[in-house]
């Protein structure tokens, strides 16, 4: 891929995210001379940098200078994305004559803030024109994103959200140790700044940290209204100037915190700055900020314009050295894993891939015939969805089906009536186990390293998120206090997959912890030879199919890592309630009885039910080669085809043909894929044709919506992250598969010649439920 890089500001960070592209792109950076010289030391020499004269805007004629050369150096580069920062006065009218070009456009400011009088040199009409040139564009925050839609009205689809890059030298002045009591206020001095409530908080400060010294950074407007506020000036330092590089790390290496108290913002350099020294951060709750600051985990938010509130922030890190080093570290740490260069250079080449047909490592799906092979391209940009709208980077969060509002006719008043912020985000464990397990399988599939750091790091928020005796709550306000199979289970075999392939202690301490707790706490019903786990703990009821195929499969995961066959205890037992359960159509019913006589029920979701099932039993197979699960496997299979429509959706239930819900058709292929793997004849189109279905569903935005036909009318659109990362990871079996080499092989109709480890016939014993 050839990319084009152009800015007339953000120098280091130009350089810094042009020398990470390298990675996997040619790229020609174009800086004004002024801007690159000073951080030329970071640039990786396979970036090919183009320095100019920046005119003043006042000088037409230089200007149409400088365009005529920047325009001569773009077509002799002929690349296949040209990425602009923010844009120009006199350079956003040449934007039009690269049309044939796609054009990613980063907006740092999508209005202009007050008191900047730099930017209002540019008005707001041309800057918008820009704006409306790019064929994609970049945002450093969720806020800012809701900005552009609004203020610039560019479609959602086309908004991605990507960090700001980690800037600054932490190896710079390592001799430099922090000063004890030290402020530090850094960047443009504007109004929007607010550095006045930082000087109206220093009394407050003072009378009890007398200690304090405030410095001050950078260059701006008149100074003098300032001093003027000054209450104790001998606590200042300022340095009203141009701060180079060396001070700059100097300042920040010396500092105790660092404090934004604006009162209005886009997003901000500083904090990535402040975040790469080690340095806890008191920031306003304005703009996206908030993305970047974890109150009380990186730092503190408080109000804008609150002088009290930012006084006290300020004095509880300045009194606990403990608190502030613990905070600076935990923003160091969320800096590396979520800005760094080459994290930031790979959400940014998926957005240049979204943009160029020729570049992209992935065939566009027009160009790919069998519904099979699109389904990576599909997986890559519903992945890159998930991450701008849902992955806060430590878990996938938003709305979810399973909430009682939203599971009858309030999930259709939301989805009709998105523009209102309903505030209903949940944290679902099954979720992020999908979230993690996906991730595993991208960076298998493609090597990179982005998707380990994203499952370790969903991984070990997920080990916060449980509670002492090994559970996991579930979130449903309605279920509050309960702890449910699926979710505590669900949790642990992302943890184990983790544990696996980083062979950290502390993943199979959490699975050892909830089997524990499954064992002790939810339990199992026996009758005779039959066992079935509970669905909740402390509960009996009604015996669940799906959960006792689920804990089956847990089960035999454990043992896999452990070595440890004392966890194939109850898997007998299971595989015989399941056994005597299942219908001699091969469906497994929703529930069977309980043991104390509690009812059960046949018919729910049948068949998506009844596709997650035949996963757990061939994963199941696959780990122990425990032949019993055979006849079960086949025969849901032969339930799960007369449940595919014509048009390869699969049908809501047996007696529900009109809801389509779009992640039922997801594991159904997922599954009918595993089919053909294992050698089962009969799957191959049905297979196809379910991934075919997807792909017609598949959003430009790269997202799914729920489901339609609802009610035999409703539609809902809405955007559900666990729903959609079950998606992702359905999506990416064809791709696991084929890099296995084995999906394919089995042919259609082979008869009894074929090597099939699964063509038993089904046993009649127990069928009738």
């Amino acid at each position: 891929m050839r990319v084009v890089l152009i800015s007339f500001d953000f120098g280091e960070y130009c350089i810094r995210l042009a020398s990470a592209l390298t990675s996997e792109a040619q790229v020609l950076l174009l800086l004004p001379e002024e801007r690159a010289a000073p951080h030329r030391t970071w640039l990786d020499p396979a970036v090919r940098l183009q320095t100019f004269a920046k005119p003043r805007l006042r000088q037409p004629l230089r200007q149409l200078g400088m365009i005529s050369t920047l325009l001569r150096h773009i077509r002799h580069f002929n690349p296949d994305v040209i990425h602009l920062q923010q844009g120009h006065l006199w350079f956003n009218f040449a934007l039009p004559l690269l049309r044939r070009c796609p054009l990613v456009l980063t907006v740092h400011d999508a209005r202009q803030h007050l008191g900047d009088k730099g930017a209002q040199k540019v008005p707001p009409l041309i800057t918008r024109f820009g704006f409306h040139q790019a064929t994609r564009v970049i945002v450093h925050g969720h806020q800012l994103r809701q900005l552009v839609i609004d203020d610039c009205r560019i479609p959602a689809d086309l908004i991605h959200v990507v960090p700001h890059i980690a800037i600054g030298d932490d190896t710079a002045h390592v001799q430099l140790r922090e000063e004890d009591y030290t402020v530090l206020f850094f960047g443009r001095l504007w109004r929007y700044k607010g550095l006045e409530y930082l000087i109206r908080a220093e009394p407050l400060i003072a009378q009890l940290v007398p200690e304090v010294k405030i410095i001050i950074a950078g260059q701006g407007e008149d100074f003098s209204r300032y001093r003027r506020m000054m209450v104790h000036p001998e606590r200042f330092v300022v340095y009203n100037e141009y701060v180079s590089q060396d001070r700059c790390a100097r300042l920040f290496r010396q500092a105790s915190i660092v404090v934004l108290p604006y009162i209005e913002a886009s997003q901000s350099g500083v904090i990535p700055l402040a975040s790469t020294f080690a340095k806890p951060v008191v920031a306003t709750t304005v703009g996206s900020l908030p993305d970047l600051v974890e109150d009380g985990q990186t730092g503190y938010l408080v109000p804008p314009g609150d002088e009290r509130a930012l006084a006290d922030a300020v004095v509880r890190l300045l009194r606990d050295r403990e608190l502030r080093h613990c905070l600076g570290a935990a923003a160091k740490r969320k800096i590396d894993a979520e800005c760094s260069p080459d994290v930031v250079a790979r959400q940014t080449l998926a957005v240049y891939r979204r943009t160029s047909n020729r570049s992209g490592r992935i065939a566009p799906k027009e160009d790919l015939p069998d519904p099979l092979d699109r389904s990576s391209h599909a997986a890559v940009r519903l992945y890159q969805y998930l991450v701008e709208r849902h992955w806060n980077g430590q878990a996938l969060i938003g709305p979810d089906v399973g909430i009682r509002f939203n599971s009858r006719l309030g999930r259709f008043v939301k989805s009709y009536l998105r523009a209102i912020p309903w505030r209903d985000s949940y944290y679902y464990v099954q979720a992020q186990s999908y979230w993690i397990l996906s991730n595993w399988r991208l960076c298998a599939l493609t090597g990179e390293g982005s998707y380990r750091d994203v499952a370790v790091h969903c991984s070990d928020y997920l080990l916060q998120q449980q509670r002492d005796d090994g559970a996991w709550e579930y979130p449903n306000v309605e279920w509050k206090g309960r702890v449910a199979t699926a979710e505590g289970t669900w949790g642990s075999l992302g943890l184990l997959e983790s544990y696996r392939l980083t062979g950290e202690p502390r993943f199979l301490t959490s699975a050892l912890r909830w089997q524990r707790f499954l064992t002790e706490m939810i339990g199992y019903q026996r009758h005779g030879e039959e066992t079935a786990v509970n669905y909740f703990a402390n509960r009996g009821g009604a015996r669940v199919p799906n959960n006792s195929a689920f804990a089956l499969r847990f089960l035999a995961e454990l043992k896999d890592v452990t070595g440890d066959d004392d966890h194939l205890e109850h898997c007998a037992s299971l595989l015989t309630f399941l056994r005597h359960a299942q219908l001699a159509t091969g469906e497994f019913p929703y529930t069977v009885p309980g043991v104390t006589g509690e009812t059960g029920r046949t018919h729910f979701q049948c068949y998506q039910y009844n596709a997650f099932q035949c996963l757990d039993l061939m994963r199941y197979h696959e780990l122990t080669g425990d032949g019993t699960a055979v006849p079960l496997i086949s025969d849901t299979l032969r339930f799960l085809r007369e449940g595919q429509a014509a048009d390869g959706h699969l049908r809501y239930d047996c007696g529900d043909q009109h809801r389509m819900v779009t992640y039922h058709t997801a594991v159904l292929g997922a599954a009918l894929v595993k089919a053909t793997y294992l050698s089962i004849d009969g799957y191959n189109d049905p297979a196809r044709r379910a991934y075919a279905y997807l792909m017609r569903k598949q959003r430009s935005d790269g997202g799914f919506a729920h489901s339609r036909g609802d009610y035999r009318l409703l539609s809902d659109q809405r955007s559900y992250p666990r729903n959609l990362a079950m998606i992702l990871f359905f999506l990416l079996e064809p791709w696991l598969q084929a890099r296995h080499g084995e999906f394919g092989q089995a042919r259609e109709g082979s008869g009894p010649e074929s090597p099939a480890i699964l063509h038993q016939a089904p046993s009649e014993e127990g069928r009738a439920g």
